[in-house]
Order: structure tokens, then C-alpha cells, then sequence
């Protein structure tokens, strides 16, 4: 692989402590993520692949362990730096990162680019997604699967290096979840890195590669 590293995960442990005892929820993770590639990470619920995701999002501090994105320690960022590499660096689609109720379609998608220009590329992914017809509509309108492309959208609108998806294909049928594949794929192709985490394996011959979480562990 000729990319250059810009996710970069070392040693990464999570450990929780609960009313039964210590919990390992992420042990010992070690991965890299390339420019041009889209890495896939399955395994079953309860498995750890949020807890990783949202690690490598640096919005849950590792237990031990580092995160370098684009060649920096995310890990040791305080809150405000993370922030701001979170804006400039990143596109996440999370459960944590909802659609804004009171915002239209259109500008919840633009929220993830401020920059000149980017309602025509807003006007750009509504078409991609076939969400031209919903674009003035709240969000409060719109189907589980409808919102699943808007956060999408909002991931790509800014052309971030690194694409972080928790499920991007979650409520979607198989024309949208192949769709949203599709985009994903072409963001990686644009040489950008994806990294992304599912349950479902009908697209994984669209990823570079895919690895496997098994109770809190990663399975090449």
C-alpha cells in the first residue's frame, strides 16, 4: 500500500467500569487507515465497534493506547483542539451527531461545510441521494432511511480526509444502502480514507479491507 497513513490506532484498550466488575469493551486494537482506502470493521452487536469508533472520533478518551490523525496525537488534544480538527479533518456519522429538528434538509446537510459555495454542493448530494424533493422540508418529516442520507450527506459535503461511519446504512433499503456504498467508496477513491463499522456484509467487496471485532478484540 503506497497512501499515506492518516487514522492511525496503537495498543487501544477501553475499560469500563460497571457494577459487575471491570468491563474491557476495546482490547488492544491496533490499526492504520490509508488514503485511498475504505477499511470495513464487522462483528455482532456488543462486540466494541462504536466503542473504537467513537475513540478514533476522539470522543471517548482510550483507556491506554494512542490515536494519530494526520500524523498528530488526537489523544493528547485538549477538548477545544479536537474540536476544531473534528471540522477541518473529519466527517463522522454517528448516532451522537443528530440532524438539527428546526433545520431543513438542505441546511443540515450544509452544516457540514460553511465554506463559499456549498448550498450548490448541498443541492449537489440532495440530487446524489434523491432527496431533491425533501430539501425544504424539516427533518421531523423525513423517514429513518431519508435521514440516514442526510447525515451521510453531511459527512461528505466538506470533503474531509478521514470519514468515520457508524452503520451509514442503517434503515436503508438495498438501492440506498448501495448508494451510500457507492459514495463511500468513491470518497476513498478521491484519496481520502473511510473507515466505517457494520453488520451487514452485502458490500463488503467494495472495501479495501475488512476486519472483524470478536468481544472487544480485532480479527484479521
Amino acid at each position: 500500500m503506497s497512501g499515506e497513513i492518516v487514522l492511525q490506532c496503537t495498543g487501544l484498550r477501553r475499560r469500563f467500569e460497571t457494577a459487575g466488575g471491570p468491563l474491557d469493551a476495546v482490547q488492544e486494537a491496533t490499526f492504520a487507515v490509508r488514503r485511498g482506502e475504505l477499511v470495513e470493521i464487522s462483528g455482532a452487536s456488543g462486540s466494541g465497534k462504536t466503542t473504537l469508533l467513537l475513540m478514533a472520533a476522539g470522543l471517548l478518551r482510550p483507556t491506554h493506547g494512542t490515536i494519530c490523525i494526520g500524523g498528530r496525537r488526537f489523544d493528547e488534544m485538549s477538548p477545544g483542539e479536537r474540536n476544531a480538527l473534528r471540522r477541518t479533518y473529519l466527517g463522522i456519522v454517528l448516532p451522537m451527531f443528530p440532524l438539527i429538528p428546526y433545520l431543513n434538509t438542505r441546511d443540515n446537510i450544509r452544516l457540514g461545510d460553511r465554506s463559499p459555495g456549498s448550498d450548490g454542493r448541498a443541492q449537489a448530494w440532495m440530487s446524489e441521494f434523491g432527496l431533491m424533493d425533501r430539501a425544504k422540508h424539516s427533518v421531523d418529516c423525513l423517514s429513518a432511511g431519508e435521514c440516514r442520507r442526510v447525515l451521510v450527506a453531511r459527512a461528505l459535503i466538506g470533503q474531509p480526509s478521514v470519514v468515520l461511519a457508524d452503520e451509514p446504512t442503517s434503515n436503508l433499503d438495498q438501492r440506498h444502502a448501495a448508494m451510500i456504498y457507492g459514495a463511500l467508496r468513491s470518497h476513498a477513491d478521491a484519496g481520502n480514507a473511510v473507515l466505517l463499522i457494520t453488520h451487514h456484509t452485502a458490500h463488503a467487496d467494495l472495501a479495501d479491507r475488512t476486519l472483524t471485532m470478536v468481544n472487544g478484540c480485532l480479527v484479521r
